[in-house]
């Protein structure tokens, strides 16, 4: 039974582990530039968020002065 993955030899296992360690460190690009984007994004809503709350507070500030 087992005898055609033995054909393959050390070669063909080695060649197979090259392209699988190959395909790892791309996923493994990628989820870095995710991670980068990621925080990049939070870094936009922190300052939306701190945006927003300056325009609440010149809001409060307008409304008082009616």
């Amino acid at each position: 039974g087992g005898d055609a993955n033995n054909n393959i030899g050390d070669s063909g296992l080695a060649a197979q582990l090259t392209t699988e360690q190959a395909k790892v460190e791309n996923l493994n690009g990628t989820i870095k530039l995710l991670k980068e984007q990621i925080d990049s994004l939070n870094a936009q809503i922190i300052r939306l968020d701190s945006n927003l709350k300056d325009k609440d507070a010149i809001i409060e500030l307008l409304k008082e002065r009616r």
